[in-house]
Order: structure tokens, then C-alpha cells, then sequence
């Protein structure tokens, strides 16, 4: 057990055979989540099935975040509602070097990340949205809470 991450949350549920909530659990703290998750279970009276999400905190940059975003996971079924989301990986590049370096003038963060403008907008109004930046730092505080908030927050 240990709580470095390696794998994300759909990836876990996706390939490994769970149970149930106990064994959700178990593999959860087997991956990378150890001693830094929280299952949230809630009843979906009219499916009789227990929808939940999963709290997880960051401790280097100390802060939570929900999995799945603006959705529910019903054990050995899925998704509640189907998003599509394709993988953004503009957007990583973005917030690395905005942890590494602050943000700047669009143009210099443009030309470092090989994004053109238009994306670099388009990113930023999402890193705006879920709050990933304040007074032109990045909140998340290391490359590894970054690629755990990519993988399961924006990329899904």
C-alpha cells in the first residue's frame, strides 16, 4: 500500500474486478489512493442501485478534489450519464509551466509550450474554471498532483 499515484480511478474500475465497496477499498489503497480517499455513497431510490464519487485529497499541494467530475459511478455498471472527453494534453503543458514559472505574458508561454494562442485562452478559461490558478500561480503544487488531477478531474 502506498499513497503515490500511479494509476487513475476510471482505470482501476475499468480493469479490476471489484466486488463490492470493501474491495473498492482495498484496491483503491493497493494503487497509489492509500490513506487518501474517501467513498461517498449515495441511493438512487427509483434504479435500486448505490450511486457513489470518490473524495480524494492531494497532500502536496493539499487540497481535494471529486471523482467523477459533475457525474456519479454505480458500482459494476458505470457512469450514471456517458461524457465524452478527450484527453487535453495542451492543458498539462500549460500548468506545468505555470507551476514552474509563474504565469507570464501569453506570447512567452506560447512559444515555451508550443501552444498557439487560441488554445492557450481556451485552457486558461478552463484552469479559471475549476480553479487552478490564483494570483498567476498554479494551486496544484507538483507534477505528480498535476498528472492525478488530468487524469482523473479534465480527462475523465
Amino acid at each position: 500500500m502506498n499513497s503515490t499515484y500511479t494509476r487513475s480511478l476510471g482505470h482501476i474500475l475499468e480493469y479490476e474486478d471489484i466486488i463490492d465497496f470493501d474491495d473498492l477499498k482495498q484496491k483503491l489503497d493497493d494503487n497509489g489512493y492509500y490513506s487518501r480517499h474517501e467513498i461517498i455513497q449515495t441511493n438512487d431510490a427509483k434504479n435500486d442501485r448505490v450511486k457513489f464519487k470518490i473524495e480524494v485529497y492531494l497532500e502536496d499541494s493539499a487540497m481535494k478534489y471529486l471523482w467523477p467530475y459533475n457525474n456519479f459511478y454505480i458500482l459494476n455498471y458505470g457512469f450514471e450519464k456517458h461524457i465524452n472527453r478527450d484527453p487535453n494534453y495542451p492543458i498539462i503543458r500549460i500548468l506545468r509551466y505555470i507551476l514552474d514559472n509563474g504565469i507570464s505574458y501569453p506570447v512567452n508561454v506560447c512559444k515555451k509550450t508550443s501552444i498557439n494562442y487560441k488554445t492557450y485562452i481556451k485552457n486558461i478559461n478552463i484552469l479559471d474554471k475549476h480553479k487552478l490558478i490564483y494570483r498567476g500561480q498554479s494551486v496544484l503544487k507538483s507534477h505528480i498532483d498535476i498528472n492525478e488531477y488530468m487524469d482523473n478531474v479534465i480527462n475523465g
